[in-house]
């Protein structure tokens, strides 16, 4: 690709050269053929796209021939460079011609375009169906072909029409363009033939199952459709089940010869092998005989998995303390072939013991270092493996403080005494020569012929110090760290050795730091390509590079990073521009490929739960199907700025839960809906703040109550530095209560003297994100705190005063790029208060109630409305209970049902791991430890109190995200208005707890 752009460039400085030539005598064409157009002005410049001339706005910034100037041939080789850049990836030739007008020169730059495939269709007569060829030819091919192999994309083809049975099948590849847009399409003209059919038939080798069985399954009978992939298909299957009944060795295929007729000989080749029965003779270990030697779950009894169980067996008693252990094995054919007996006969040996250990006399690092890196305790097995495991973290710990030259081996073990029990001890002599202790005594800093970084700057970023251990790892990292710094301040090319210079005793270390800077590149002229809707003042406002500035990898990644950030880009290119020798200014080329300005989403779906209903004066937990939908849509880069508005919507159909099924009604009664209504901007103001401005409206079903909200809130977030941002709000919010589920003289009295209540809310908040990624974290942290308060004198009817806080850790359980298992955990911790108010006691119809004294009566509140307390239990909380029927007894009725509290706890620990796949997605499993409890105050709050679940579940990957299915089990049941609560529940979601 490298090769192939510079050739076009080459040609199209060649073509500039000889075409902006005028026709002049040839002498005077010899000595310069550009003279006469070189250095007089630019009057016009012109784009012509496939003869055709445009506007083209987004390239003009690309042209570096301004109108007014004078003519440099450099600068038409730059417009050349930056056209054919792989990063704009839209033409594939560009040719500038000129020609004499009024007032200079017209250039034009005729552009030859790309025209990338953009699907596959398949023409022709393909005897298979067009859509399923099409879908398995993107999946061989992992998108769209390679229209540069044509060959290939047929081969492809017409293996797939052979595994069909087209065996006379011609495909024939070709791209077909289009132009307005610039585009192709990779046509494929299938002709099949005709569908090959089954001639004889006959079945080869030994096994147990019958000719006319294997016959009958992989389907070739004469006369019938001969399909190789389906015939290939029922033979692994055969295979597979022949290796289930012990025949490792089991091999099913097919073979296939055309006759006369053109039909196809079929010949079956079925060989069963000897059959596997393995054996253990001796004293073998502990365990299933299958995670010893696997040959059942491997299906296969080959030398290499015999022998790789011989050594496992045998590192597992001496892991043990065997340290003679031995596991051979036999393999002995029976019954002339049929059975291949495998016997592995294990002998143990004495158990080894660790006696004692006996260090070298006079080492100069502490015993107790030395024991803990070793590893191996006094009367523990010995294991030969972890001795010399432990002497190498022996040895790094000498690294680590400066000893060089260490050499720590354990070669000198003797048996020594033996235990009560008869089994031998083991003495180890850990053989330690320590060498000369390695103190850096100077670090110094060797330049090249120029430098800008002064040494300070450069000794500050290192380990390696005076006076410290010389460590050689540490010099790596100083290496990396000192190059890192002049990446960061554009030299791009510069040259760092750390040269140690060691005494002859070994204890005295001077490093030098050899630098060769290599030219700084500074940031030029930026320009913008790409961009159609957002204007590229937002560009430039969001990246960290500046004219004049270095173009350093810091500000590059960081400008990068930002502009992904905004979520309104598919892809991000920041590219310096071929430079000039001697040329200290780079032009730099931001490309962005923005995401679609409107985007639309829609779905459905079914929910499923048990609600409490009403049923003959008491409570009864009810099987509810619920259907619900969403649909959204999404306007982006309003403005020509990083400016969207947003419209969600969802609706679910459901009964009313808090009536007899007998007077319900309609089945669906209730229409539980939530409508958000956002814009959002980025830098706002010309600030680094975001800012949200937002409407919403719902209408939902709790477990004691039902409601509906409307609310309007402004939110200003600002990003400190990646992963760490406050946030500040304003809301107010409208709220009703209604189908009340508990009695009024059970609800709080602000329930009853509020149903519908008015709130004017002011919060803040702060989020630290130091999680790998937001969708499935395999390791890292997250942390925030909320705290809002609600004020009377800002217009709330009430106030109080809330803290939420909250924590989650993800930990891998191994270092692969994507580990099977990691451990999640959360801790959830909210408080409130109430803020005092007195307000009058009045009629039904909202007259004042007088006292004896003939005085209105007067009532005083200090609690938070129903729709700012804390519930818990459900598939997000503790999942051994039900959607917010978890709390103490203060905030229980005597059904079970929560009013809700001015305290939260909730506790959460899981295990997740990659059991297998599913149609090509994860398949997890997950075990649980839930805790957590509601409290009527928060000083009622008691970690004493909590009540915990434990449970089990699974995630599926799929496409809308994780499918989540969770039992959860409490851990004590207890009696509630005389019932004894249901031991466990289960919660089937989208999307993880946490």
């Amino acid at each position: 690709m490298i090769a192939r752009a510079g050739r076009r460039l080459a040609t199209g400085l060649l073509a500039a050269a000889v075409i902006l030539a005028p026709a002049r005598p040839a002498a005077a064409q010899a000595q310069n053929p550009a003279a006469p157009f070189v250095g007089r002005p630019v009057a016009d410049v012109r784009l012509e796209i496939e003869g055709e001339a445009g506007e083209s706005p987004e390239l003009l910034p690309l042209i570096d021939t301004p109108v007014g100037q004078p003519l440099r041939l450099d600068q038409v080789r730059s417009s050349i460079n930056r056209l054919l850049s792989p990063s704009l990836a839209r033409f594939d030739d560009v040719v500038v011609t000129a020609e004499d007008v009024a007032g200079g020169i017209r250039l034009t730059y005729r552009l030859s375009p790309r025209h990338p495939v953009v699907d596959l269709v398949i023409s022709g007569s393909p005897g298979v169906d067009a859509g399923e060829l099409r879908r398995q030819l993107l999946a061989r091919f992992s998108g769209l072909p390679p229209t540069q192999r044509l060959a290939t994309v047929e081969e492809a083809a017409l293996t797939l029409l052979t595994n069909q049975g087209y065996l006379d099948a011609r495909v024939t590849a070709r791209v077909v363009e289009s132009h307005v847009p610039h585009q192709a399409v990779l046509d494929l003209d299938v002709q099949s033939g005709a569908l090959a059919t089954v001639g004889e038939v006959s079945v080869t080798g030994q096994s147990p199952l019958p000719a006319a069985t294997v016959i009958d399954r992989v389907g070739a009978r004469p006369g019938t459709p001969w399909r190789p992939r389906d015939a290939q298909t029922q033979l692994a299957a055969i295979a597979d089940q022949l290796r289930e009944l012990g025949y490792y060795q089991a091999i099913a295929q097919y073979q296939q010869s055309r006759n006369a007729s053109g039909a196809v000989d079929v010949t079956l080749v079925v060989d069963a092998g000897p059959q596997v029965d393995l054996r253990f003779t001796g004293d073998p270990p502990p365990g299933s005989r299958e995670d010893l030697v696997p040959i059942q779950r491997e299906r296969s009894a080959d030398v290499d998995l015999l022998e790789d169980s011989r050594r496992r067996i045998e590192s597992l008693l001496e892991d043990q303390g065997y340290r003679d252990a031995q596991a051979p094995y036999t393999r002995e054919e029976r019954n002339d072939g049929a059975l291949l007996v495998i016997t592995y006969d294990i002998t143990r040996g004495p158990r080894y013991r660790v006696g004692r250990v006996v260090w070298p006399p006079d080492l100069q690092l502490p015993e107790r270092t030395l024991v803990e890196a070793l590893g191996v305790t006094a009367g523990g097995p010995y294991s030969r493996a972890q001795v010399t495991r432990g002497m190498a973290r022996v040895r790094a710990a000498y690294l680590l403080q400066g000893f060089h030259r260490v050499e720590a081996n354990a070669d000198d073990v003797v048996v020594d005494g033996a235990t009560d029990a008869g089994e031998p001890l083991v003495t180890i002599r850990p053989a330690i020569q320590e060498g000369p202790r390695g103190t850096i005594r100077e670090v110094t800093v060797t330049y090249g012929a120029t430098h800008t970084v002064p040494e300070a700057t450069l000794l500050g970023v290192m380990r390696s110090r005076p006076g410290q251990p010389f460590v050689r790892l540490d010099l790596a990292r100083d290496l990396q760290a000192v190059t890192r710094v002049y990446l960061d301040r554009g030299s791009r090319t510069p040259s760092i050795r750390i040269v140690p210079d060691i005494s002859e005793d070994g204890r005295d270390v001077r490093l030098d730091v050899e630098v060769t800077e290599g030219p700084q590149v500074l940031v030029g002229e930026i320009v913008v390509v790409g961009n159609r809707s957002i204007d590229v003042a937002s560009v430039l406002d969001e990246i960290t590079l500046h004219p004049g500035q270095p173009f350093g990898l810091e500000a590059e990644q960081e400008s990068r990073a930002r502009l992904s950030r905004l979520g309104i880009f598919r892809r991000v290119d920041i590219i310096q521009e071929n430079r000039l020798p001697g040329e200290t200014r780079a032009t730099i080329i931001v490309s962005v490929e923005e995401l679609p300005a409107t985007t639309l989403g829609f779905g459905g779906g079914l929910e499923v739960g048990r609600r409490p209903r009403s049923s003959g004066g008491r409570l009864v937990d009810r099987l509810e199907f619920a259907p619900r939908g969403f649909f959204e849509i999404t306007r982006r880069n309003l403005g020509g700025r990083n400016r969207q508005v947003s419209l969600f919507s969802r609706l679910a159909l459901k009964p009313r839960t808090r009536v007899d099924p007998e007077d319900d009604g309609p089945l669906f009664g209730f229409s539980e809906y939530r409508v958000d209504l956002t814009f959002r901007e980025e830098r706002a103001f010309g600030t680094n703040t975001s800012l949200l401005v937002g409407f919403s409206s719902e209408q939902a079903i709790r477990t004691s109550f039902n409601f509906v909200r409307r609310q309007g809130s402004i939110t200003a977030l600002r990003e400190l530095r990646p992963g760490l941002s406050v946030t500040g709000r304003y809301a107010l919010d409208f709220s009703r209560l209604f189908d009340e589920a508990i009695a009024p003289e059970d609800q709080p009295l602000i329930d009853r003297l509020f149903p519908q209540v008015r709130l004017s809310i002011l919060s803040t908040g702060v989020l630290w994100d130091r999680r790998n990624r937001p969708l499935s974290p395999t390791h890292g942290t997250l942390a925030s705190a909320d705290v809002e308060v609600a004020v009377r004198g800002i217009g709330s009817e009430v106030g109080y005063e809330k803290t939420f806080l909250q924590w989650l850790g993800f930990k891998a359980l191994s270092d692969a790029p994507q580990p099977r298992s990691v451990v999640a955990v959360r801790a959830q911790l909210g408080l409130a208060r109430g803020f005092e108010r007195t307000v009058l006691v009045v009629d039904a119809i909202g007259r004042p109630v007088l006292g004896p004294d003939g005085q209105p009566l007067e009532q005083t509140v200090a609690d938070l409305p129903a729709s700012q307390r804390f519930f818990a239990g459900g598939s997000t909380t503790v999942r051994g209970f039900q959607f917010d029927r978890l709390g103490v007894p203060e905030v229980l009725n005597a059904e079970g049902l929560s009013v809700g509290g001015n305290a939260l706890v909730v506790l959460n620990a899981e295990l997740r791991t990659v059991a297998t796949t599913l149609f090509g997605r994860n398949l997890s499993v997950v075990g649980f430890v839930d805790g957590g409890n509601v409290f009527a105050r928060a000083s009622d709050l008691d970690l004493s109190r909590i009540r915990g679940a434990v449970g089990f579940g699974a995630r599926y990957d799929s496409p809308l995200g994780p499918l989540r299915l969770d039992f959860g089990f409490k851990l004590d049941r207890r009696l509630i208005g005389g019932v004894r609560e249901r031991g466990w529940e289960y919660h089937l979601s989208i999307g993880e707890i946490f």
